[in-house]
Protein backbone atom coordinates (compact mmCIF):
# COMPACT_ATOMS: atom_id res chain seq x y z
CA UNK A 1 0.00 0.00 0.00
CA UNK A 2 1.34 3.40 -1.30
CA UNK A 3 1.63 6.55 1.35
CA UNK A 4 -1.26 8.38 -1.06
CA UNK A 5 -3.74 5.25 -0.71
CA UNK A 6 -4.02 5.75 2.85
CA UNK A 7 -6.88 8.26 4.56
CA UNK A 8 -5.33 11.49 5.31
CA UNK A 9 -5.24 10.92 9.08
CA UNK A 10 -2.66 7.78 8.79
CA UNK A 11 -0.87 10.39 6.46
CA UNK A 12 -0.80 12.68 8.66
CA UNK A 13 0.50 10.27 11.57
CA UNK A 14 3.49 9.38 9.30
CA UNK A 15 4.25 12.59 8.35
CA UNK A 16 4.34 13.74 11.79
CA UNK A 17 6.59 10.47 13.15
CA UNK A 18 8.78 10.81 10.03
CA UNK A 19 9.02 14.48 11.46
CA UNK A 20 9.96 13.88 14.42
CA UNK A 21 6.85 15.06 16.34
CA UNK A 22 4.20 13.53 18.02
CA UNK A 23 1.06 12.58 17.01
CA UNK A 24 -2.11 15.15 17.97
CA UNK A 25 -4.83 13.19 19.61
CA UNK A 26 -8.09 14.22 19.28
CA UNK A 27 -10.93 11.59 20.62
CA UNK A 28 -14.06 11.47 18.71
CA UNK A 29 -17.14 12.95 19.31
CA UNK A 30 -20.44 11.32 21.06
CA UNK A 31 -20.23 7.61 23.19
CA UNK A 32 -19.58 9.49 26.64
CA UNK A 33 -16.09 9.86 28.06
CA UNK A 34 -15.12 6.28 28.09
CA UNK A 35 -15.62 5.84 24.65
CA UNK A 36 -13.93 8.80 24.07
CA UNK A 37 -11.16 7.92 25.72
CA UNK A 38 -10.62 4.06 24.16
CA UNK A 39 -11.23 5.58 20.82
CA UNK A 40 -8.36 7.96 21.88
CA UNK A 41 -5.88 5.04 22.68
CA UNK A 42 -6.98 2.74 19.75
CA UNK A 43 -7.07 5.37 17.39
CA UNK A 44 -3.36 6.71 18.07
CA UNK A 45 -1.97 3.29 18.69
CA UNK A 46 -3.52 2.26 15.37
CA UNK A 47 -2.55 5.37 13.73
CA UNK A 48 1.13 4.43 15.03
CA UNK A 49 1.48 1.22 14.35
CA UNK A 50 0.20 1.62 10.59
CA UNK A 51 2.97 4.43 10.35
CA UNK A 52 5.55 2.26 11.71
CA UNK A 53 4.93 -0.45 8.71
CA UNK A 54 4.86 1.99 6.43
CA UNK A 55 8.50 3.34 7.57
CA UNK A 56 9.73 -0.26 8.06
CA UNK A 57 8.48 -1.01 4.81
CA UNK A 58 11.03 1.18 2.90
CA UNK A 59 13.55 -0.64 4.27
CA UNK A 60 15.41 -4.06 2.96
CA UNK A 61 15.43 -6.64 5.23
CA UNK A 62 19.00 -7.68 6.36
CA UNK A 63 18.08 -10.84 7.25
CA UNK A 64 15.21 -13.38 6.35
CA UNK A 65 12.26 -12.86 9.08
CA UNK A 66 12.36 -14.85 11.88
CA UNK A 67 9.45 -17.91 12.32
CA UNK A 68 6.07 -16.96 13.41
CA UNK A 69 5.65 -17.96 17.15
CA UNK A 70 3.04 -17.57 19.75
CA UNK A 71 4.37 -15.19 21.96
CA UNK A 72 5.30 -12.98 19.11
CA UNK A 73 0.85 -12.99 18.06
CA UNK A 74 0.72 -12.10 21.69
CA UNK A 75 2.74 -9.37 22.39
CA UNK A 76 1.41 -7.85 19.27
CA UNK A 77 -1.90 -8.18 19.90
CA UNK A 78 -1.60 -7.00 23.42
CA UNK A 79 0.90 -3.78 22.06
CA UNK A 80 -1.66 -2.82 19.67
CA UNK A 81 -4.50 -3.01 21.76
CA UNK A 82 -2.55 -1.76 25.10
CA UNK A 83 -3.13 -4.53 27.04
CA UNK A 84 -0.52 -6.30 29.22
CA UNK A 85 0.61 -10.08 28.37
CA UNK A 86 0.33 -11.15 31.59
CA UNK A 87 -2.83 -10.22 32.06
CA UNK A 88 -4.33 -11.75 28.84
CA UNK A 89 -2.74 -15.17 30.14
CA UNK A 90 -4.39 -14.72 33.50
CA UNK A 91 -8.07 -15.48 34.59
CA UNK A 92 -9.06 -11.77 33.89
CA UNK A 93 -12.46 -11.22 32.56
CA UNK A 94 -12.49 -7.59 32.03
CA UNK A 95 -13.70 -6.65 28.56
CA UNK A 96 -10.81 -5.68 27.50
CA UNK A 97 -8.72 -8.73 28.69
CA UNK A 98 -11.07 -10.48 27.33
CA UNK A 99 -11.58 -9.18 23.67
CA UNK A 100 -7.66 -8.99 23.41
CA UNK A 101 -7.33 -12.90 24.45
CA UNK A 102 -9.83 -13.77 21.66
CA UNK A 103 -8.26 -11.68 19.23
CA UNK A 104 -4.49 -13.30 19.77
CA UNK A 105 -5.81 -16.97 19.77
CA UNK A 106 -7.97 -15.86 16.81
CA UNK A 107 -4.55 -14.81 14.72
CA UNK A 108 -2.72 -17.58 16.50
CA UNK A 109 -4.83 -20.15 15.20
CA UNK A 110 -4.86 -18.34 11.67
CA UNK A 111 -1.15 -17.65 11.52
CA UNK A 112 0.27 -21.14 13.01
CA UNK A 113 0.30 -24.48 12.90
CA UNK A 114 -0.14 -25.03 16.46
CA UNK A 115 -3.15 -27.23 17.54
CA UNK A 116 -5.63 -25.91 19.84
CA UNK A 117 -4.08 -27.79 22.53
CA UNK A 118 -1.09 -25.71 22.07
CA UNK A 119 -2.90 -22.45 22.02
CA UNK A 120 -4.92 -23.09 24.95
CA UNK A 121 -1.99 -24.02 26.86
CA UNK A 122 -0.20 -21.28 26.20
CA UNK A 123 -2.83 -18.50 27.02
CA UNK A 124 -2.85 -19.59 30.55
CA UNK A 125 -3.77 -23.31 30.30
CA UNK A 126 -6.71 -23.09 28.36
CA UNK A 127 -8.84 -26.22 27.28
CA UNK A 128 -9.31 -26.47 23.99
CA UNK A 129 -12.95 -25.75 23.94
CA UNK A 130 -12.04 -22.19 24.83
CA UNK A 131 -9.79 -21.74 22.09
CA UNK A 132 -12.60 -23.08 19.82
CA UNK A 133 -15.12 -20.23 21.02
CA UNK A 134 -12.35 -17.54 21.03
CA UNK A 135 -11.61 -18.44 17.42
CA UNK A 136 -15.44 -18.53 16.81
CA UNK A 137 -16.72 -15.41 18.77
CA UNK A 138 -13.93 -13.03 16.77
CA UNK A 139 -14.95 -14.57 13.38
CA UNK A 140 -18.63 -13.65 13.95
CA UNK A 141 -17.64 -10.48 15.11
CA UNK A 142 -15.26 -9.86 12.10
CA UNK A 143 -18.50 -10.41 9.81
CA UNK A 144 -20.69 -7.51 11.46
CA UNK A 145 -18.03 -5.13 12.58
CA UNK A 146 -15.79 -3.61 9.81
CA UNK A 147 -13.58 -1.59 12.67
CA UNK A 148 -12.85 -4.94 13.95
CA UNK A 149 -12.09 -6.66 11.28
CA UNK A 150 -9.33 -3.53 9.97
CA UNK A 151 -8.05 -3.83 13.01
CA UNK A 152 -6.94 -7.57 13.14
CA UNK A 153 -6.14 -7.22 9.18
CA UNK A 154 -3.81 -4.40 9.82
CA UNK A 155 -2.31 -6.48 13.25
CA UNK A 156 -2.16 -9.86 10.83
CA UNK A 157 0.16 -7.46 7.69
CA UNK A 158 2.22 -6.24 11.00
CA UNK A 159 2.76 -10.09 11.90
CA UNK A 160 2.96 -11.10 8.65
CA UNK A 161 5.62 -8.37 7.36
CA UNK A 162 8.06 -8.65 10.54
CA UNK A 163 7.82 -12.83 10.21
CA UNK A 164 7.72 -16.50 8.47
CA UNK A 165 4.63 -17.62 7.81
CA UNK A 166 3.51 -21.41 7.13
CA UNK A 167 1.62 -21.28 4.00
CA UNK A 168 -0.38 -24.21 5.18
CA UNK A 169 -1.25 -22.24 8.12
CA UNK A 170 -4.65 -21.10 8.79
CA UNK A 171 -8.22 -22.00 9.57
Amino acid sequence: MSTSQLPSHYRAVRQRLMDGRTPSLRPRQGGGARRAETVYTLGFVHGLVLAMILGANDLEPSRPPAPLQLDAILDAACRFYGACPIDVKSQRKTAKVVMVRQIAIYLMCKLTRKTLLAIGEFVGGRDHTTVLHARRKIASRIAIDSNLAGEIELLEQILVANHRVDPSAGG
